[in-house]
């Protein structure tokens, strides 16, 4: 049995038919955005000036709030790099200021067809972060703990990623982190507040782990 392991989807096929069908959606789409949408989501106030024009700032945090706490943030960056929570007034609030989002936090990296909308995501679920425990200036980054979960991306969700990406004309690989508060027993709007035009460098470590399972599955079944 003879299987190109580069052709498979983040999520292994069950079967020669949903293999065909994942290789057919797949070379639907680039592998990366294209170069006009690569640079915008670069930079975070060209693409939040974007969507805003485009009177979808419901899905994104509000920009200069008067209440703390409040996140700072350079509009070009990664790894949240620069980024800081600041909980009481007297802090520079140069770059991107923005409300400090409450609720549950995910990631998701998605691959986006401009025709099909989502064609498959891959979705970590983090532990909501006690903004009791912040101090002033600190990292975001360091309030991740390993208490993190593999979900399934909700369909609200998704339609509303979809509404999203859409309207930017993605088309490619792109990575979402966005927060969900619940709204009694109904799932709340999406607040995004990164996107990058790459999936992030954690799905890339898990993609490679389930590579070596899926050819450690193909020997047993030669075997």
């Amino acid at each position: 049995m003879d299987i190109d392991l580069s052709k498979f989807d983040v999520v292994a096929p069950l079967n020669n038919a949903h293999y065909n069908k994942c290789y057919e959606l797949n070379l639907d789409i680039s592998t990366i955005p294209s170069k006009e949408i690569f640079n915008m989501f670069l930079d975070k106030k060209e693409y939040l000036t974007f969507f805003k024009s485009k009177g979808l700032e419901r899905y994104f945090p509000e920009q200069n709030p008067i209440n703390y706490p409040k996140i700072i943030k350079p509009a070009k960056g990664d790894h949240s790099d620069g980024v800081m929570v600041v909980s009481e007034s007297g802090a520079k609030e140069q770059g991107i200021v923005e409300e400090y989002l409450y609720g549950v936090e995910y990631s998701s990296d998605i691959i986006f067809s401009k025709d099909k909308g989502i064609i498959s995501s891959y979705t970590i679920r983090y532990p909501e972060t006690d903004i009791r425990k912040i101090d002033s200036g600190s990292r975001l980054w360091m309030l991740h703990t390993n208490r993190i979960q593999y979900v399934r991306l909700d369909k609200r969700h998704k339609d509303q990623i979809e509404e999203v990406l859409s309207t930017a004309n993605v088309n490619g690989l792109i990575n979402i982190n966005f927060k969900v508060k619940d709204i009694g027993d109904r799932v709340g709007t999406i607040k995004i507040f990164d996107i990058n035009p790459s999936w992030s460098g954690t799905s890339e470590l898990h993609t490679n782990k389930i590579m070596e399972s899926l050819s450690l599955l193909k020997d047993s079944v030669i075997a």
